[in-house]
């Protein structure tokens, strides 16, 4: 009667865990395609987390990414070679400068602006040496 206690928490608790998973990968994946339209919200960063999210709660939600026309090709690269096309590393780039340069002319708060213009700077530095991919 123990082990059958057992079998059903351990049960719950897998079921929960990938729950939990799909729930993140899910709220990851919207904030990932709010950030396609919001700049200063980083997209690509969010989209790799949902995968991995996905990967862990959802068979299902994974595959749907990994062959989603926009999204399944930059995931595919990151998880079999931690690469980043270089298409992706410019439009990233040219994003987060737009987001700067906006954020100059329109918030007030030079302080702020600059401290966020220091971490997109390290971020476009980190993206720029990941390796492309192969093919």
């Amino acid at each position: 009667m123990s082990s059958n206690i057992k079998q059903t928490f351990s049960d719950i608790k897998e079921r929960s865990k990938k729950a939990f998973f799909v729930v993140l990968a899910i709220v990851f994946l919207g904030i990932a395609c709010i950030g396609i339209v919001t700049p200063g919200l980083p997209t690509t960063e969010f989209l790799l987390l949902a995968a991995g999210c996905a990967a862990k709660g959802s068979t299902r939600l994974h595959q749907w990414m990994m062959n989603h026309r926009l999204f399944g090709p930059m995931i595919r690269h990151w998880q079999e070679d931690r690469s980043i096309h270089r298409k992706t590393k410019i439009t990233a780039i040219f994003m987060m400068t737009v987001s700067v340069t906006a954020m100059y002319v329109f918030v007030p708060h030079p302080i702020i602006v600059s401290i966020l213009a220091a971490g997109m700077a390290l971020s476009a530095i980190w993206i720029w040496t990941r390796p492309e991919p192969a093919s």
